[in-house]
């Protein structure tokens, strides 16, 4: 035995940890960056280069009546359009020398930088397809490299280093308001990040599953070295696996058996829901009433209840239930939301931060229910593929967001409806908790099933409630050894 989480899990935990602090920072800049604050034209004649935003939009200002139109904005000035200067006459400040009858545009800066705009989709793309690899492969290698007494843990601090990375942005945005340097501040410091390639582990139990074994056994003397533990080989575990003559397994084995498809098909509606309703709410944090960053910051610290909540439910009430109870609850309080009396604005914000900690908690869970329902051999590519939907779900959350034009409380209640639907189907998933990662396909069938067997025969019953499990101790002679 290796140990469990030693001085080399922990300190390649805390490593992995660390760049999860950007992938915050990647998802939601743009909450501040694309924000489009209230804004009128540059009056030559009237304002100077010394003039600030608040002075701009200062409705005692003489000339404002007769230099900008009226518009829909704070401070009444209408966003892109000024008054022509009256023909003959020269720029000065004075209300005759404008044509209160004819308006031109002032966003010839805007025209002139949009042939860069292409070029600014390009990267964010690149930085986003990054930073959806980094998040998932850093929480899949934190869950692999740890004993199962410790596999919710570390799911659970992985994502308050998320919540970290929100403060910061905050900070950033709210002390540099120039959109340009904000991005520049908070993804410089990634660049440290590439020298994590040579020395972060490989994990074990990937290795073994691709037969890797000369691989896998340098990493166990490296970890037996860290922990100061007892040097072990892996030649019974090679004997083993040549007798069991473990398959080489793909999305084709996958697709073959019904339970798996159908399981499947749950959690990527899971992760498609609770990735639209987390981001839908967090992007939508700064259009509460009140200041913008004050909400963002609010909307953020209410994941580390969530992620909290997480933790403790899923040791104790297990990963399915935790993951169905959150989302019941924040499905309720999004729905309801919108409906409480406009006078009583700190029940709407209560009910948006419930909404929020809510549909944490069933983040937080859902990330490791994924990664144990799925077997080693294929681990990393079904939590990839279910965080795809997950991804398709936060894409169209600002369009969900956007019903709000059509109906005010439209978009809470679909995020809540679908949250609530959720919560319930997700209670036709088999419970993990105790139980050890499953390495095969046939492992992960089993789970939620009473295996019976019967001299050298092998047979699967009807499904279990899991609920209450002590982690089928009995079944675990029967696998392979494990090394943590």
């Amino acid at each position: 035995d290796v140990g469990p989480f030693g001085a080399f899990q922990k300190t390649f935990y805390f490593l992995l940890c660390l760049p999860c602090t950007l992938t915050a920072f990647v998802t939601l800049a743009s909450v501040f960056t694309a924000a489009i604050p209230p804004h009128r034209c540059f009056i030559p004649s009237c304002d100077t280069p010394n003039s600030t935003y608040k002075q701009a939009f200062d409705p005692g200002d003489p000339f404002a009546t007769f230099s900008i139109p009226s518009g829909n904005q704070s401070g009444g000035f209408n966003s892109c359009q000024m008054y022509k200067v009256a023909p003959g006459t020269k720029e000065v400040c004075q209300a005759d020398h404008f044509d209160l009858v004819e308006t031109e545009t002032c966003s010839r800066i805007a025209s002139g930088l949009a042939p860069n705009y292409p070029v600014y989709l390009a990267m964010n793309f690149l930085v986003a397809f990054g930073q959806l690899g980094l998040f998932q492969t850093a929480f899949i290698l934190s869950v692999e490299n740890v004993g199962k007494d410790y596999r919710v843990f570390c799911s659970i601090i992985i994502e308050y280093f998320f919540v970290l990375g929100e403060i910061l942005l905050t900070l950033v945005a709210y002390f540099v308001r120039d959109w340009r340097y904000v991005i520049l501040y908070v993804m410089v410091p990634a660049v440290g990040f590439v020298f994590y390639w040579p020395i972060l582990p490989e994990s074990v139990r990937w290795l073994l599953t691709q037969r890797k074994y000369d691989k896998a056994q340098r990493e166990v003397n490296r970890i037996c070295r860290w922990n100061k533990t007892q040097f072990i080989g892996l030649d019974d575990y090679k004997e083993q696996v040549a007798e069991n003559s473990l398959p080489n397994e793909g999305v084709l084995e996958l697709l073959k058996s019904k339970v798996l498809v159908s399981r499947s098909i749950n959690v990527c509606y899971c992760w498609f829901v609770v990735s639209m309703t987390f981001y839908g709410l967090s992007m939508n944090a700064t259009s509460l009433a009140g200041d913008p960053f004050l909400n963002f910051l609010l909307v953020s610290l209410a994941e580390i209840p969530g992620y909290t909540l997480s933790y403790l439910s899923m040791e104790r009430l297990g990963r399915r239930k935790s993951i169905s109870i959150s989302l019941l609850i924040g499905g309720v309080a999004c729905i309801i939301g919108p409906f409480v009396p406009t006078d009583m604005e700190w029940l709407t914000i209560a009910l948006f931060l419930l909404g929020k900690m809510g549909v944490t908690c069933a983040f937080g869970t859902v990330y490791l229910f994924t990664s144990e329902l799925y077997p080693t051999t294929l681990r990393t590519l079904g939590v990839g593929f279910s965080s795809m939907f997950g991804r398709i779900g936060a894409i169209i959350s600002p369009e969900v967001a956007s019903l709000s034009l059509t109906a005010f409380w439209l978009p809470m209640v679909i995020f809540g409806g679908n949250a609530v639907f959720s919560g319930v189907i997700i209670n036709f998933l088999p419970e993990t908790l105790g139980k050890e990662l499953p390495d095969t396909i046939e492992d992960s069938l089993t789970l939620g099933q009473r295996v019976t067997r019967v001299g050298e025969n092998t047979h699967v019953d009807e499904a279990l409630d899991d609920d209450h499990s002590d982690g089928d101790e009995g079944d675990d002679d029967d696998q392979a050894p494990l090394l943590v």
